[in-house]
């Protein structure tokens, strides 16, 4: 809870492990996985090939997103920092070109928040990306906003963030419960997603079949398609 904003270790105590990580791109044809050695292998889902694999030394992963076109990697960090990767395949690079890729990949990563980074979202349309934190901070990163919009709401640690309807809307899982923000109408404050109370803590949410609703997973295995007609 925010409660424990001066003290970063008890918002940490409460955090699952997470020795692996693996996300989808929005449209399923990649897959980013990573495990002790914190390097992250990019796969084509198609082909089962290894398409681009990013590694910084500086940047324990503790959550991460593709963008919608298959063309960024955001990566939060487990002590805060954040790092957008390109995923531009490095095959009919010279070696120069690679090495300058590598170099970039291995740039210090940004300070975005003072605890670990356990939700992103990135939008490479809108050139935006959002990050949550273990003790409930939501910023908001643009290359029109400096620094950041920071978000308000009463939750603990996010565990998935979504953008949604051409970044006018910002979902969030938290435990049992969505919240949103209305960041299209430039509105910080979170609402309660109504009627979105579950049984069991979230494990997933992605944008429903054709890019209109929701499906939510919960940790018992059960999946809700919400839509925006109210169906479920």
């Amino acid at each position: 809870p925010n409660s424990q904003a001066g003290d970063p270790t008890a918002a940490e105590s409460t955090l699952p492990m997470r020795d692996e990580l693996m996300t989808f791109g929005q449209l399923g044809k990649q897959v980013a996985f990573v495990g002790d050695s914190r390097s992250i292998g990019v796969y084509d889902v198609k082909t089962k090939k290894l398409a681009r694999q990013v590694y910084n030394p500086q940047l324990t992963p503790f959550s991460m997103a593709i963008g919608e076109s298959g063309e960024q990697l955001i990566v939060g960090g487990m002590d805060g920092g954040l790092k957008v990767f390109s995923l531009e395949s490095i095959d009919g690079l010279d070696r120069f070109q690679q090495n300058r890729m590598l170099r970039r990949d291995a740039e210090a990563p940004r300070k975005a928040h003072n605890h670990p980074i356990t939700a992103v979202a990135v939008s490479d349309q809108a050139r935006i990306a959002a990050t949550g934190d273990a003790n409930g901070e939501i910023k908001l990163w643009s290359s029109e906003t400096k620094p950041p919009l920071e978000l308000t709401g009463d939750a603990g640690a996010y565990s998935h963030l979504l953008s949604y309807q051409d970044d006018q809307i910002l979902f969030a899982a938290v435990e049992n419960k969505i919240v949103y923000w209305q960041i299209g109408d430039k509105k910080t404050a979170a609402s309660d997603f109504a009627g979105a109370v579950f049984d069991q803590p979230l494990t997933s949410m992605v944008i429903g079949p054709d890019a209109k609703g929701l499906a939510i997973g919960e940790a018992n295995g059960r999946v809700t398609l919400w839509t925006p007609d109210g169906d479920e």
